[in-house]
């Protein structure tokens, strides 16, 4: 069963980064709409309804930030989590999906108000929506964005 969900990186130790996995279904649909559902070090998030994936940036939250001010939640893909049925419990790991999503998306406020990755060239290339998302935790324990490579 997929539950509407997001995911941002919890970054606030740059050595211990996790998905964090947010319900984003209604209120009618879930006493816990709105609230952190899991922490994990891997999860996949998919399309839903026919649309794909979303990543999202507050702008004027990356504004401040950019310009030196405090960090705060505001870079999200929201999507649409397997999971088990009621309360979100993600399924899925990046080792069922790895080798369908091979290019790594990056955000950093500091260099661009979006996501992206960047072509064989070197040129950045904005990432808005995808049809399927998965996030890890590599060994150095830094937070990783993949999507399958657009054509």
């Amino acid at each position: 069963m997929r539950h509407r969900a997001s995911v941002h990186f919890k970054l606030t130790n740059p050595n211990k980064a996790m998905s964090v996995v947010t319900d984003k279904r209604s209120k009618r649909e879930s006493v816990d709409s709105g609230k952190v559902a899991v922490y994990r070090h891997t999860a996949i998030l998919y399309g839903h309804g026919g649309r794909d994936v979303i990543f999202k940036v507050a702008n004027d939250a990356q504004r401040r930030i950019a310009a030196g001010g405090p960090k705060s939640v505001h870079a999200q893909v929201w999507g649409a989590i397997e999971s088990t049925p009621g309360r979100i419990r993600p399924t899925e790991t990046m080792q069922s999906h790895g080798a369908a999503l091979t290019v790594e998306v990056h955000y950093n406020p500091r260099r661009a108000g979006f996501f992206h990755y960047f072509d064989d060239a070197g040129a950045m290339v904005p990432v808005y929506s995808a049809p399927m998302v998965g996030f890890s935790t590599a060994a150095n324990g830094q937070g990783r964005c993949w999507i399958a490579p657009t054509r």
